[in-house]
This record gives structure tokens, sequence and C-alpha cells, in this order.
């Protein structure tokens, strides 16, 4: 799955590429036909690029200042193509290529100079291998969407006299610090315990987007399926690559952990495991759970919630208040 996934990560680049090319070519033509006298401006650029070439040719004693001259020809031309493409309407670079990656230019590797992946084929490839796992969550959230006005102004004894809302403007600076600064943060993860309905979903995805757009592998997934990856596995599906993501993806984010089933030999083994394991691989995680500290332990045993509850790995934040789903 992993060489699929590159494969299918190569062709979206390609085809981005492709279309982005398309969009030039059609740009140009549109360009040349406002604006004919920019064919003569860069005839005259690549004029002057033939000329510096044969003048350092001829005086390789003198090659600075004609290359500082020519530079400068070439310039000018560029300036009055740009002034040309004002006037007919359009913005000074249309006649550029507009890369989705200017790391990259779009080629997926840097060679620096050995060839490495690029970022954003990195993305592309853990975003192939999340559709492929069939892993991924729907609908993704943004800290851009968050409205601290929907929480109540009501003091929450359980938040030490906060108002919800205060309470849930603190959680959301941390939640998007976290996401910007990940994999720099204090603590490698985060955990969110609560009752339903008080916002733990919206930020837990909302650090996965963000993460995602930094360029930083992320994976979110429902704990029922994580799950569903664990069983496959443990049943020797030979094309089960869930449960090997999970584990290997620099930041997973689980939602809803403790409604999973419970399943006898998978369920808290494996879920031991992949805390473990990332854990020891310095990889990060973000979990959403409705249950309580003492509820995690009854649930999943003293070992797991030990490990759910590190603090020097895992930094837990109460959610408490009015639900919200409950107020629409």
């Amino acid at each position: 799955m992993q060489a699929e996934a590159l494969r299918m990560a190569e062709k979206r680049l390609r085809e981005g590429r492709t279309a982005r090319e398309a969009a030039l070519a059609e740009r140009r033509a549109q360009a040349l036909a406002a604006a004919p006298e920019i064919a003569r401006h860069e005839a005259a650029i690549a004029d002057e690029h033939q000329r510096m070439l044969r003048e350092a040719a001829g005086s390789p004693g003198d090659v600075q200042r004609i290359v500082r001259e020519r530079r400068a020809a070439v310039q000018q031309q560029r300036t009055l193509i740009a002034q040309a493409l004002q006037r007919a309407g359009m913005p000074a670079d249309a006649l550029d290529l507009q890369y989705a990656c200017a790391k990259c230019r779009d080629d997926g590797y840097l060679y620096d100079p050995i060839a490495r992946p690029c970022s954003c084929l990195e993305r592309e490839r853990m975003e192939a291998l999340v559709q492929l796992s069939g892993l991924s969550m729907d609908e993704p959230c943004s800290f851009a969407l968050f409205n601290a006005e929907r929480f109540p102004e009501t003091p929450m004894p359980e938040l030490g006299g906060r108002t919800q809302r205060a309470h849930m403007k603190a959680v959301m600076r941390l939640c998007a610090q976290f996401a910007e600064d990940y994999p720099g943060t204090p603590q490698r993860g985060l955990l969110f315990t609560g009752p339903s309905g008080l916002g733990k979903t919206f930020l837990l995805q909302s650090i996965a987007r963000r993460c995602m757009e930094r360029g930083v592998p992320t994976l979110a997934v429902t704990a029922f399926r994580m799950v569903d990856a664990m069983r496959a596995y443990h049943f020797g599906d030979r094309d089960a690559h869930g449960l090997q993501l999970l584990l290997d993806v620099d930041l997973l984010c689980i939602d809803d952990l403790g409604a999973e089933p419970l399943l006898e030999n998978i369920t808290i083994p494996h879920l031991l495991t992949l805390l473990a394991e990332r854990r020891a691989r310095g990889r990060g995680i973000v979990i959403a759970t409705n249950l309580s500290h003492r509820e995690l332990m009854l649930r999943y045993s003293e070992r797991v919630s030990s490990r759910l509850l590190d603090a020097s790995y895992v930094s837990a934040i109460p959610f408490a208040g009015q639900d919200l789903r409950m107020t629409r």
C-alpha cells in the first residue's frame, strides 16, 4: 500500500502541474490577444540572453559588467511586459507559472544534492494512505470557524469559577498554538475530556486540519475506525494497513475514545501497544473522550490510562458546561 500511495501522490502532483501549465497557456493566449507587443518584448529578452553569452565568450575578463548590463536590459523588458499586462487588465505575474509548492516547484522532490521528498509530496502521500486505509474523518473543521459567542457566560464551579466562554477561548488558543508549533510543543499530545456537545471534536479536527496545512503528516480517526483497523490486523487481513498507519503517522488524532467496542484481546492490548509505540517513537497524539479520568482507568485498565494521563507526554484539558447541541 505504501508504494501505491506514493504513486497516487506523484500522480496528483503531476495532474496539478499539468492543470497549472494549461492555465498558463490560456492566460498567455489571452495576454497576447490583448497586448501583442508582449511577444516583441519576449523576443527582446531572448536576444539579450544570446547577446550576454556572445559577449561573455568574447571578453571573459569583463563577464561581471556584461552580465550586469544584460540583466538590466532584461529587467527593463520584463517591466514593459508587466505594464502591458496591467493595461490589458491582467496581473503583472499573469505569464508566470503559479506553483502550488514554491519549494520544489511542483516536482515533489528536493535536490540538495540527493533527492528527497518535499513536504507537499509527503502530504499527498499521507492523504493517499488515508484514502486507501479508509480511516479518514469527514467534515474537517477550522479554527477560523470557532465562535466563542456560542458558549454561555455562566460561571462554572468545575472550571474554577470561570465562565464556559472564557474557558473555551483559552482552550481554543492553546489548541491553535499546539497546531502551529507541533512537533516543537512541550508535550507531544493533548487529551480532551468531558461530556458530549462541548466542542472537543471541533477542536480535535481543527488541530488536524491546521497541522495538515502546515505539511505535518496527520491522521484523524474515530475510535471505532481505530478498533476496526486493529481487528483487521489481529485477524491477519493481508490488506490491513490501517494499524501500521496509526503507528507511523506523525500526529494521530482519535475522536470519541470510549465509544468503540471492547473486543476481547484486541481493543485494550492494541491500544496499549499503540500508545507505547507512538511515545517511544516521539510521535504525537490528540484524543477526545467523554470519559472521566476514573472512567478511563475502569474501562481500559491502569496500564492504558496511565499512558493516556502521563503529564510528561500529554496535556489533559477538561471540557465542561452546557451542551451546545441542545441550544441550536
